[in-house]
């Protein structure tokens, strides 16, 4: 019979502070300190190049209460015995219809929003949206569908004198007319007025134009919106817009809302006349 001796192994444990070699971490920190500061510049530099160039945007809301009714008339009786149901699915009817081409077609055609008003910063990569701020108002239309989007650039000459110029396929036109008299070309006829009187800095300034196209009025106004319910039970909406012209975003929700009012008493009209009709 063999006898064997075993050994018993133990864990070892060694203290990390004997092992510290302060060379070594000098060594790693004079190689790296280079690239570590270089990152913090650039992460710095990057943070202020994105606050300084991205547009602020605003929001602007309201609530709308959708008091929802189907009428239903009781053959053989009187007006006095109309009937007057609460339908729930017409909730959701009246929430598409909020952002629906029906209304959008009538907010646009009640502000000014086929036209782009800008002005240019130090860059042309820096520019405000001016909405009705603008200096000069232009009122007109598009003759060659080429000229929609393409910054048309208006300098104010004097308080009745402007002049316009751009650049299409390579080739720069400029024109200069008076305020209240037809500027007329291939592309457009438009007049130019001042809503207010002219500054210094309005001389001064680089202002520029764009015609935009209805359908991509809509398609913006569409993407912004948001319709969103609050309270099934009280029939609530909430109308969202966000804009990067505070102005613009007030306007476009409560135009909104006053068109949908209107819309909704123009049915309830309408109904209440076929009614009336049928009855006599």
């Amino acid at each position: 019979m063999e006898n064997k001796s075993e050994q018993e192994t133990k864990p070892t444990f060694t203290n990390p502070v004997d092992d510290f070699n302060l060379g070594l971490l000098i060594y790693v920190v004079n190689s790296t300190i280079v690239w570590v500061i270089l990152i913090m510049v650039t992460c710095i530099v990057l943070s202020l190049i994105y606050l300084r160039y991205t547009p602020r945007i605003y929001e602007s809301s309201t609530t709308l209460m959708l008091k929802t009714e189907k009428t239903t008339q009781l053959l053989g009786a009187g007006v006095q015995n109309l009937v007057v149901e609460h339908d729930p699915t017409e909730v959701s009817r009246e929430m598409q219809l909020l952002n629906s081409k029906l209304l959008l077609d009538r907010v646009i055609d009640n502000l000014p929003l086929e036209i782009g008003y800008y002005k240019e910063g130090k860059s042309k990569f820096v520019y405000s949206e001016l909405y009705t701020s603008s200096p000069f108002t232009v009122a007109g239309r598009v003759k060659d569908e080429s000229i929609y989007t393409l910054p048309i650039y208006l300098r104010i000459l004097s308080g009745k004198k402007y002049y316009v110029s751009f650049t299409m396929n390579g080739r720069d036109y400029e024109y200069s007319s008076d305020t209240g008299k037809i500027l007329s070309s291939p592309f457009f006829a438009f007049s130019v007025s001042f809503p207010r009187s002219i500054s210094p800095e309005d001389i001064n300034g680089l202002y520029y134009f764009k015609f935009l196209p209805r359908v991509d009025v809509e398609t913006d106004i569409a993407n912004k919106l948001a319709v969103m319910p609050i309270d099934p039970a009280t029939q609530t909406v909430s109308l969202i817009f966000k804009d990067r012209s505070p102005e613009r975003a007030k306007d476009i929700v409560q135009k909104i809302s006053d068109e949908f009012i209107t819309y909704d008493v123009e049915r309830k009209r309408e109904s209440f006349n076929n009614i009336l009709r049928f009855l006599d």
